[in-house]
């Protein structure tokens, strides 16, 4: 088996479908956390941004919840790769006509933005305990 044929297999595994199970998860999360935050604002209790990095943000200020930013960090790697998996290898069986080309692109671009939110995450998570207000 050559390197490619183990990338292409791997690709279209089973291992990697569970990844981006637990990536949808992980995004379910994080949108949740949003909602919770808007209605912080929209009720005055307080609360200042609701955007995915305002949440991983908030996420950080506390002990307990490191461990959950922890868990959005692997969550998100995991449907980065998911996604460009699917873009690069056709994992979905979009096929190479123009159509499935332009849905292969969308899941693309949606890989790359969650490699960012990913690395965002993660920085995030390491400037934690140099915060002020950390526990």
């Amino acid at each position: 088996m050559t390197p490619q044929d183990a990338v292409e297999r791997a690709a279209h595994g089973r291992a990697l479908g569970v990844l981006g199970r637990i990536g949808l998860g992980a995004q379910g999360i994080c949108f949740g956390i949003i909602g919770i935050l808007a209605v912080e604002i929209a009720t005055g209790v307080g609360g200042a941004t609701t955007d995915p990095q305002g949440a991983l943000d908030a996420l950080a200020r506390r002990g307990w919840t490191r461990v959950l930013l922890v868990v959005l960090c692997l969550g998100f790697a995991g449907y980065a790769v998911w996604r460009l998996a699917q873009a690069l290898f056709d994992r979905g069986d979009m096929g190479h006509d123009h159509g499935g080309l332009f849905r292969r692109s969308i899941q693309l671009v949606q890989g790359l933005a969650y490699v960012g939110l990913t690395v965002g995450a993660v920085k995030t998570l390491a400037g934690a305990g140099s915060r002020p207000g950390g526990e």
